[in-house]
């Protein structure tokens, strides 16, 4: 009489108890096959454990069913952490992509951490931005216009003062003669001809006409006609002589 392989078994060499091994996602001796728990494959009753930072569904049988993490990349026979700067957001084969600009992602050694840091590419602050492939919080810098730390909050620059680059700098106030037009000014315009303004100032109703010039504040400022004089600067008319 010829038997069977116990469960969960077979043999392709029939004759012997002995001959009958554990099925592909199965393992230990063929009296007892053990399903294949996730995260490991198994073969000829033999349980492997994918390499690190991979992953595979239960009852596997190749190797080939370990993934690699999100976070993580192919590399040879095992599985690699994404840069800083770069992210993979999916379980499988496949390259880190370099984050764009305006978003980063954190370097790290830890295996629990990469898959948290590096799944994917995490925006900037609010009114901060950082070039393509930056590595950390701290490459967000504060736009024109705004000022705070690296990696920080970015308030916007005050009325009457100003920001022209990308950085930590904090405002500068608009010099005398100059005003902005509102918050997140990126610069100060100048007043018009024959008018002035206080330093930090804002609006161009804060350019006053000249003694000797007449007109509303921010101009046009014309020149007192002849036989008339104005003394202080503001929107008074001339006075005749």
């Amino acid at each position: 009489k010829c038997y069977s392989c116990p469960a969960n078994s077979g043999t392709p060499v029939p004759g012997y108890l002995g001959n009958c091994t554990c099925n592909g996602g199965y393992f230990g001796d063929a009296s007892s096959c053990t399903p294949c728990p996730a995260g490991s494959w198994c073969a000829n009753g033999i349980k492997t454990p994918c390499a690190a930072g991979s992953e595979s569904p239960a009852f596997s049988h190749l190797s080939t069913n370990c993934s690699c993490f999100p976070g993580f990349t192919s590399s040879g026979s095992g599985c690699t952490i994404c840069a800083g700067g770069t992210a993979k957001s999916f379980s499988g084969p496949g390259s880190c992509s370099t984050c764009p600009s305006s978003t980063y992602s954190t370097a790290t050694t830890d295996m629990a951490l990469a898959v948290v840091y590096l799944s994917k590419c995490t925006s900037c602050p609010d009114n901060a931005v950082s070039p393509p492939n930056s590595n950390g919080v701290a490459s967000c810098q504060c736009k024109e216009g705004y000022s705070g730390d690296n990696g920080g909050s970015c308030r916007a620059c005050e009325e009457g003062t100003f920001k022209s680059t990308v950085g930590s700098a904090a405002c500068a106030t608009c010099d005398a003669g100059t005003y902005t037009t509102g918050e997140a000014s990126l610069s100060c315009r100048t007043c018009p001809d024959n008018s002035h303004s206080a330093a930090g100032s804002n609006g161009n109703s804060s350019c006053k006409c000249n003694a000797g010039y007449y007109g509303p504040d921010g101009g046009p400022c014309i020149p007192c006609a002849q036989g008339s004089y104005k003394d202080a600067s503001g929107s008074a008319a001339c006075t005749l002589c």
